[in-house]
């Protein structure tokens, strides 16, 4: 009869342990599956935040840099300059590239020259400032760079988008500039005190 009260006794305490265990396991099987739920939804709800704040924070530089274009286009230097820009249109060199000398040009080509240069160096985003002129298709950028035999800023994509565009500052898409960057350029046509378009 011991023998039956321990046995009775012992399936019970198994009995027990085993209940307790298996309540463990299911237990810590959903809370883990929970846990694991909790912390996706965390982790996509932070990182819809993150991307929320770079999004905003795209836009605000972008819209800066918009606003800068728009400025430089209203600029009264840059709205009187005319025919004193030089072309590349006619020019070509054996080596296939004519050197750009800003500062030995035009007095208007080099109060342009130092007035982009001043510019960039007072906006570190911007790497490049360039113009191109409608009436004798001239062209001049800071810092100055080689332009291609018989280079004609009208063929190249940015100058027609701004044509396209008047008195507005517009981005093109990424493309790849005649000396073979990938750029992307923020601007705008220049509208003389009459409202034609500079360039």
């Amino acid at each position: 009869m011991g023998k039956k009260k321990i046995s009775i006794k012992n399936k019970l305490i198994f009995s027990f342990i085993a209940v307790t265990v298996i309540t463990l396991i299911v237990s810590g099987s959903l809370i883990d599956r929970e846990i694991r739920r909790q912390t996706k939804l965390d982790y996509s709800r932070a990182l819809e935040k993150e991307l929320t704040q770079i999004g905003i924070g795209i836009e605000n530089y972008l819209k800066l840099i918009q606003e800068n274009t728009e400025m430089l286009a209203d600029t009264k230097l840059l709205r009187e300059v005319g025919n004193e820009i030089t072309s590349y249109v006619d020019l070509s060199d054996p080596s296939g590239n004519i050197k750009m000398k800003p500062m030995f040009n035009s007095v208007m080509e080099q109060q342009v020259y130092f007035f982009m240069k001043n510019y960039v160096r007072t906006h570190p985003e911007i790497e490049v400032v360039a113009l191109g002129v409608e009436s004798n298709w001239g062209y001049v950028q800071y810092p100055a760079s080689d332009r291609f035999n018989h280079y004609d800023p009208r063929v190249r994509e940015w100058y027609q988008l701004a044509m396209q565009n008047p008195g507005k500052a517009v981005f093109t898409d990424v493309y790849q500039s005649s000396s073979g960057a990938l750029n992307i350029v923020a601007l705008s046509s220049i509208q003389g005190s009459n409202g034609e378009t500079m360039g």
